[in-house]
């Protein structure tokens, strides 16, 4: 009947509108199946929005924190070691391993300080389950074993770091020193004094690190014995040392100006073997002034009217050195007295063989009397 239909001849208006039905038809169902396809993408890109967001946020990530629990976690030297749920457990096995680390290097001194070198934090946070450790889990993973520490492949080992208290004793050495003698060839030595050595005991400090020992400190010295110094008499004649150098052992024992020096005096025809001392104004006497001791020492001689030396005293110093004081007018010191530097032993006069009040003063080397400008401090002050 259709075909019939389609076999007549109809109107071209008819014809018209069944073509425009047609394209009308066709153009809705494009419409229809881009649509379709737009809503499959959009509900794609909302999932793959909404699984994002799960797994970016912690929220939503049921399953992997399911098991999880609060408790402190153990880093050292930034590395996870474990969980447990007391902080306790943690601090007590560490120190339980810093006591069983110290008692295994043999030291004989005093240890006084000992901590653990790694650097350790401790976090409460939540944990999985699975990682928590017991007090004896714990322990095991440091090697403790009963009272015992069995360090090995298996176990976590720490660094140990300690200070400890240590005496020692030293040996001080002596200096030598020299008597520039400008009357004396440059070839010419000779030792008045030996040298000997001195000993001290020092404290120090100690620090190890894993019985190593990485730094050493002096926190105290006591001297047990002082060095004994050395003096060698040399000559400088026609040698490159012009000057004679004062040794500076010796304060002055008066401050005045030097009326004879040390030597042959050829007016008077003899050896001088000291230097004479007198005010350093010409005008004024120095009769009764102070006589001090030009260092520490022990009085081994002090006697009125002694030969020319009139009232004399002889003090005895370190080593082989000695000091004289003659023609005192008065002596304030006995034999056997310790005397420390700057003490008034004396008063100056003019007793024994003296042309007038002044200070007969001396050095002695090993029984020989040499140039005390030689041992004095501050001679320009003796003008």
């Amino acid at each position: 009947m259709f075909f019939r239909l389609l076999s007549r001849k109809k109107p071209k208006h008819y014809m018209l509108a069944f073509y425009l039905i047609a394209c009308i038809s066709i153009v809705s169902s494009l419409i229809i199946i881009n649509n379709i396809d737009r809503v499959d993408a959009l509900h794609n890109k909302n999932i793959e929005s909404v699984a994002s967001s799960i797994t970016n946020n912690d929220s939503f990530t049921v399953n992997k924190h399911q098991n999880l629990k609060q408790g402190y976690g153990l880093f050292i030297d930034g590395n996870f070691v474990a969980v447990c749920e007391d902080s306790d457990i943690i601090y007590n096995t560490l120190l339980n391993v810093k006591t069983l680390l110290s008692s295994n290097y043999a030291v004989d001194e005093s240890v006084v300080d000992v901590k653990i070198a790694n650097e350790i934090n401790v976090d409460k946070s939540e944990f999985d389950t699975d990682l928590f450790l017991s007090v004896d889990e714990l322990s095991k993973v440091f090697g403790i074993v009963g009272n015992s520490l069995m360090v090995d492949k298996d176990t976590l080992k720490l660094d140990v770091t300690y200070t400890s208290l240590k005496t020692v004793s030293k040996i001080v050495p002596y200096d030598i020193v020299y008597l520039d003698l400008s009357d004396k060839n440059s070839s010419y030595s000779r030792t008045l004094q030996n040298g000997a050595d001195g000993t001290s005991e020092e404290l120090i400090t100690v620090t190890y690190i894993n019985g190593d020992i990485v730094a050493q400190e002096t926190v105290s010295e006591n001297i047990i014995s002082e060095p004994q110094i050395q003096i060698v008499e040399r000559g400088i004649l026609n040698s490159t040392i012009k000057t004679p150098a004062s040794l500076k052992l010796f304060d002055l024992p008066y401050i005045g100006r030097i009326s004879s020096q040390f030597g042959w005096r050829p007016s008077m025809r003899d050896y001088h073997n000291g230097i004479d001392i007198v005010h350093s104004n010409n005008t004024v006497s120095c009769y009764g002034d102070p006589v001090m001791a030009a260092a520490d020492g022990v009085v081994v001689f002090a006697q009125e009217s002694y030969n020319g030396y009139g009232n004399y005293i002889i003090i005895q110093h370190e080593g082989s050195l000695q000091t004289g004081y003659a023609h005192l007018s008065q002596i304030n010191v006995v034999v056997g007295q310790e005397v420390k530097v700057g003490d008034i032993i004396g008063n100056i006069g003019s007793t024994g063989k003296s042309t007038g009040p002044h200070l007969h003063f001396e050095v002695i080397v090993n029984g020989e009397k040499k140039d005390p400008l030689l041992f004095l401090k501050n001679i320009e002050l003796l003008g």
